[in-house]
């Protein structure tokens, strides 16, 4: 067992003070246990920032995973598997979040230093740096490197009802707008309810689980005229507004300001991805 000890970087990232297990995969003995066995069940705390899912280093002969599975607001547990060859090796643990960005520093007396910095700050990936960490894996091992997002089986079921609801074109606009957070947008698709728009190019469209509007409910809408796509959705207690809020149809503007009346949500204006 080790700590992870806070120290600040040349930048605004902070090294956070962490627990973190490190396994050499393939010595299951050299395992490392983490002491912080808590669990988190509530399903409804979608944690708003980039830092979260399955995400894949494809490299040939060096392929790696990565996993950020989300526990609270300010908390997440990561794991790393990466392979070389037919050597392995994995980190796991659990860290804190400043915006897009994180880093963990650990230190094994067999092995020496070890720092991790996730940066998720390009839509679309997550780029890991890495400082030290021989011996963490087998020979050849490195945890480095940019990792991509796959759909999940849920969320390639939910573009495929998108994409026949409002078509391709449509569809890829939502998926580039929400980026990491669209599997909150796929969660809330079980009922589908058209809200009526004075506007004849506008088609707005809301998206719920029965006795969740609360918690898991999406809105997008669309002007057929020009193609342009604005989307909301509930996060942690805030409705995530992406696409010029002002410049949406009345509908939306009127959904969106209803949804933070009734649930006590925070609008929150988040600028479109580059």
């Amino acid at each position: 067992m080790f700590v992870v000890i806070m120290s600040k970087t040349i930048h605004i990232l902070l090294l956070l003070c962490l627990v973190v297990s490190c396994k050499r995969a393939q010595n299951p003995s050299d395992a490392l246990t983490t002491p912080d066995s808590t669990t988190y069940s509530d399903t409804h705390n979608h944690y708003a920032g980039k830092l979260r899912g399955t995400w894949y280093r494809n490299s040939i002969g060096a392929k790696a995973t990565l996993v950020l599975e989300p526990i609270s607001p300010e908390r997440v547990r990561f794991s790393i598997t990466a392979l070389s060859g037919s050597h392995t090796g994995e980190i796991d643990g659990f860290l804190a979040v400043d915006g897009t960005r994180a880093t963990i520093r650990t230190e094994l007396e067999e092995y020496g230093s070890c720092i991790l910095i996730f940066d998720g700050s390009v839509e679309g990936s997550i780029r890991v740096e890495q400082e030290g960490c021989v011996g963490y894996g087998g020979l050849g091992v490195v945890f480095l490197g940019i990792y991509d997002r796959t759909l999940t089986p849920d969320e390639t079921l939910a573009v495929a009802a998108l994409e026949e609801r409002f078509g391709v074109d449509v569809t890829r606009e939502i998926l580039h707008k929400s980026g990491s957070d669209f599997d909150i947008v796929a969660s809330t698709m079980q009922m589908e309810y058209t809200i009526d728009s004075d506007d004849a190019f506008s088609q707005v469209t809301e998206f719920t689980i029965r006795g969740l509007h609360g918690y898991m409910t999406s809105c997008i809408a669309i002007n057929s005229q020009t193609g342009e796509v604005w989307l909301a959705y509930i996060s942690d207690q805030q409705l995530i507004v992406l696409g010029a809020f002002e410049q949406a149809p009345e509908a939306f503007r009127n959904w969106s300001d209803e949804m933070v009346s009734r649930h006590e949500l925070t609008l929150v204006q988040k600028p479109d991805p580059t």
